[in-house]
């Protein structure tokens, strides 16, 4: 199903590049989708930049900032700390890339992928083993980690759109290529920290159902539990809906335009169809409890509807240079539209294969953790045997002990007696 929709979402997008080369008109921002864009932006809070690339003051304060979390030695919060600053690394690209100025942004991005991987790094590291309590309590502080990970990278697809639009119109098609690989560094930095802390996650809660002696539906309770606690469960809903409402913003975008052509190409129509199915599925995917697979279904048709548009921007700057010149961009684009399909269907086979090599993984170390817990369970048992019969052979032969005195105490009584 995948690989469908996949393949029905470029075809979608190869006939949109034909239909807007066939005659790009300008078309005004309709002021309802405008104010729905607002309204979804103001929903996510992201911290103002800190001192930017651009100032001479940005290495002290880069190097004020290392010495902080140098000094940092407990995991948890040195993995808070390091995602905060990672957010203000984030703004200032955005800050950078507003002023046209791709090196400064590049430089904030690598402190920011630095920060990322540091704050996964120190999750990783938590401390689970002991005894069930201690990886109870690791399971808890694992979760509210990874629920802060997956805000951060909600904040850096919207920055990411946000910036993207923004610049479409005042970057030539290098420059904004150049902006997109930036800010698609830093979000797959932080999807690496995303499958770091699932990983993480699975290994705790591996190891509190073997200290606990619990099944998988216990441990799976306990985990709702610890994150409706946490409120993880409502914060997870919200970012849902949020992906979902872009989503639909996204294609009604998409649909905006197409009236605008007077479009009727019935392919189109029935990619489109599609598309509304998945976000169909996202929903359903949120009501039941779903919220990440919700998220994430939501984003992909964003990330389609968001292309596309940009994609116009740039066929209508080549319309306004000459014929020869908007051919040429018409071609580039259906050649990358091509070559975009083909790296999400390579994609979609490496997502596969990394997750039956990770649930490999996840066998493989409970298994071993499994393995490991029974022997120490039969050397603790084997051991406690060995005490007991040690007791017992030596209570025995106390028993003997006082026994045999008893007997030569009687002997020595009878023949005391028969002396006398």
């Amino acid at each position: 199903m995948k690989t469908k929709t996949t393949n029905a979402v470029f075809i979608a997008l190869v006939l949109a590049l034909s239909i807007f080369a066939t005659g790009f008109a300008v078309a005004q921002e309709n002021e309802s989708v405008s104010e729905e864009t607002v309204a979804i932006e103001g929903e996510v809070e992201i911290v103002e930049s800190g001192v930017e690339p651009d100032s001479v003051l940005h290495g002290l304060d880069r190097a004020a900032e290392r010495i902080n979390l140098a000094l940092t030695f407990n995991k948890v919060r040195k993995a808070e700390k390091a995602l905060r600053i990672a957010e203000e690394r984030l703004a200032e690209a955005e800050a950078m890339a507003k002023k046209g100025k791709i090196d400064h942004a590049k430089r904030a991005e690598k402190f920011h992928d630095a920060l990322v991987e540091e704050a996964a790094d120190s999750a990783e590291e938590i401390e689970s083993n002991g005894d069930n309590e201690t990886a109870k309590e690791s399971l808890k502080e694992i979760l509210k980690l990874r629920n802060k990970i997956e805000s951060h990278s909600e904040k850096v697809s919207l920055v990411k759109q946000r910036i993207l639009e923004r610049q479409a119109e005042r970057m030539t098609p290098e420059q904004l290529a150049k902006l997109r690989e930036v800010f698609e560094r830093i979000e797959n930095k932080s999807l690496e920290a995303e499958k770091k802390l699932h990983q993480k996650r699975e290994n705790v809660k591996t190891k509190y159902k073997v200290l606990a002696a619990q099944t998988d539906e216990e441990v799976d309770a306990l985990e709702s539990d610890l994150e409706d606690k946490e409120d993880i469960v409502k914060e997870k809903s919200e970012r849902a809906k949020r992906e979902i409402s872009r989503a639909e913003l996204a294609l009604k975008r998409l649909e905006m335009k197409l009236r605008e052509q007077n479009v009727s190409d019935e392919e189109i129509h029935e990619s489109i169809r599609i598309i509304r199915e998945k976000i169909r599925d996202a929903e359903e995917s949120e009501r039941m409890h779903e919220s990440r697979d919700a998220e994430k279904v939501a984003r992909e048709v964003k990330e389609f509807g968001n292309e596309v548009s940009l994609i116009a921007t740039s066929l209508r700057e080549a319309k306004n240079e000459s014929r020869e010149a908007f051919e040429e961009r018409h071609r580039e684009l259906l050649e990358a539209a091509h070559k975009k399909r083909l790296e999400a269907l390579e994609r979609t086979d490496r997502i596969k294969a990394e997750r039956a090599e990770a649930k490999e993984r996840r066998m493989a170390f409970k298994e071993s953790f499994k393995n490991e817990s029974l022997a120490k369970r039969e050397e603790f048992r084997n051991k406690t045997l060995a005490e007991i019969e040690a007791r017992k052979a030596a209570l025995e032969a106390k028993e003997a002990a006082i026994k045999a005195a008893i007997e030569t105490r009687t002997e020595v009584k009878t023949e005391n007696t028969s002396t006398r």
